[in-house]
C-alpha cells in the first residue's frame, strides 16, 4: 500500500504551481513545483502565458 502512496504523491507532484495553489495544497509543494518548473525552462505542456 504504501507504494500506491507515493505514487500518487508522485502524481500530484507533478502538476504546476498554480493548479496546486487552486486544490489548497501547502506552500512547500507549491515551492517545489515552482522550482522544478524553473529547472525544467518552463516547457512544460500546457503553459501558453
Amino acid at each position: 500500500m504504501r507504494w500506491k502512496a507515493r505514487r500518487a504523491l508522485g502524481d500530484v507532484m507533478e502538476l504546476d504551481e498554480a493548479t496546486l495553489r487552486d486544490l489548497g495544497m501547502p506552500l512547500w509543494m507549491q515551492e517545489e513545483a515552482r522550482a522544478r518548473r524553473e529547472r525544467l525552462g518552463d516547457a512544460g505542456p500546457g503553459r501558453f502565458y
